[in-house]
C-alpha cells in the first residue's frame, strides 16, 4: 500500500509540472498584452527586445526583412504513462509562438501570435508519432481555457514524408506518401482523397459541401474519410477528418541547405456530426513546417506553426524562413 501511495504522488507531480521550455516571458503574455505593446509599423526592434528579451531565432529574408520567432514550449506527461506495462506513453504538447517581422530601419513591420496542440506518442515498439494536432482557440492560446484534447477513434500518423510536385498534381492527385514522425518515418503508402486543394480551404469546403446535410452525403463527396474524433467539448458530436499535404522545392538562401529541406502544408477538413449523422460544424485547419533531412539521423520539422487566415485560403505552400522570394515567387508564377 504505501508502495502504491509513493508511485501514485511521485506520477501526481511530474502531470501536474510538466516539462516547459523556451520563452518564459511569451508564456505569461496574452493576445491583448501583445497588440498593446507591439503596434506594426510603430514599434521597434529595442522594444521588442525589452519586453521579450533576444529571440529563440532570427531569420532574414530575401529583402532584408529580419524576422524574430518567440516560442514557448510545455510538455507532460499523460496520467497512463505510469500505469506499469502500459504500451504507450503519450506527451500532451503545447507551443506558443510569436513571430516579429523587422524591416531596414529596426522598425516592426508586422507580427504573428499563435500556437499549437499536439501529442507525442512513444511506444515501446515501433517509431514515436504525433497526433491530435490543432491550432489553440483563442481562449487556450491566452490561457483562459483548459485544452482539449481530441481522442482519436482511428488514428492515423500525422506527418507525411512527401516529394515535391507541381502544384497543378497536388490539386488532381492522389499523394503517395510515408509517415513523419518527431524520431523516424516508417513507409507506408496510401490514396488520399481525390479532391483538389481548393475543397481544403475554408471557402472551396463549404461550397463543395453546400448541398451535404449528413455525414454519409460529405463522404459521397471526400471519400472515406481519413479518422474520426471526438472531442469533450462537443460531446454529442462525432468529428470526420479528410486531409490533404502540399510539399514544394526549398529556396533557401544557402543553396547547399536547400536539398534536405523540404516546406511543407498539411490540410484538415473537420465535419462535426450529431448523433443522428447530420451536420452540424464545418470547419478547415491547417499547419505548415519544414521537414530537415539530417545525416545519418531520422527526418525532422522545423518551423512548426498554424497557417493564418489567408493562408488557409491561399494554395500555396508558405515561404519558409530564409528562403528567396524571388525565386518561390517564380515557381508558383511557372504552376
Amino acid at each position: 500500500m504505501q508502495i502504491r501511495v509513493i508511485f501514485a504522488a511521485v506520477a501526481a507531480v511530474a502531470i501536474l509540472a510538466g516539462c516547459a521550455a523556451g520563452n518564459d516571458r511569451l508564456r505569461n503574455l496574452n493576445s491583448q498584452q501583445i497588440a498593446e505593446q507591439i503596434v506594426d509599423t510603430q514599434t521597434n526592434r529595442q522594444d521588442v527586445v525589452a519586453l521579450l528579451g533576444e529571440p529563440n531565432t532570427t531569420q532574414q529574408e530575401a529583402d532584408g526583412t529580419k524576422v524574430l520567432e518567440y516560442t514557448w514550449v510545455r510538455s507532460r506527461p499523460s496520467a497512463k504513462n505510469f500505469i506499469p506495462l502500459n504500451p504507450i506513453d503519450e506527451f500532451p504538447t503545447t507551443k506558443k509562438s510569436l513571430r516579429v517581422w523587422i524591416d531596414d530601419n529596426d522598425r516592426v513591420v508586422k507580427h504573428e501570435y499563435s500556437g499549437v496542440f499536439y501529442v507525442y506518442r512513444k511506444p515501446l515498439i515501433g517509431s514515436n508519432s504525433t497526433h491530435s494536432m490543432r491550432p489553440l482557440t483563442q481562449e487556450e492560446l491566452d490561457g483562459l481555457a483548459d485544452l482539449v484534447v481530441f481522442v482519436v477513434a482511428e488514428q492515423a500518423p500525422l506527418f507525411r514524408l512527401e516529394q515535391p510536385v507541381p502544384l497543378e498534381e497536388h490539386m488532381t492527385a492522389a499523394l503517395a506518401t510515408a509517415v513523419l514522425s518527431l524520431a523516424g518515418c516508417a513507409a507506408q503508402t496510401r490514396a488520399d482523397t481525390d479532391m483538389p486543394a481548393e475543397a481544403f480551404t475554408p471557402e472551396g469546403a463549404r461550397r463543395y459541401l453546400a448541398k451535404c446535410r449528413t455525414a454519409r452525403e460529405a463522404i459521397q463527396v471526400y471519400g472515406d474519410p481519413e479518422r474520426t474524433m471526438k472531442s469533450n467539448t462537443r460531446p454529442s458530436q462525432k468529428g470526420f477528418v479528410w486531409e490533404w499535404v502540399g510539399v514544394r522545392p526549398s529556396f533557401l538562401a544557402d543553396k547547399d541547405k536547400r536539398s534536405s529541406r523540404t516546406p511543407t502544408v498539411k490540410r484538415e477538413l473537420h465535419v462535426w456530426c450529431g448523433s443522428g449523422g447530420e451536420i452540424v460544424d464545418i470547419e478547415v485547419v491547417g499547419f505548415f513546417y519544414t521537414q530537415v533531412k539530417l545525416p545519418a539521423l531520422s527526418p525532422i520539422f522545423a518551423e512548426l506553426r498554424a497557417l493564418n487566415a489567408d493562408e488557409l485560403q491561399s494554395l500555396k505552400v508558405p515561404v519558409a524562413s530564409g528562403e528567396v522570394l524571388e525565386e518561390y515567387n517564380a515557381y508558383y508564377a511557372r504552376q
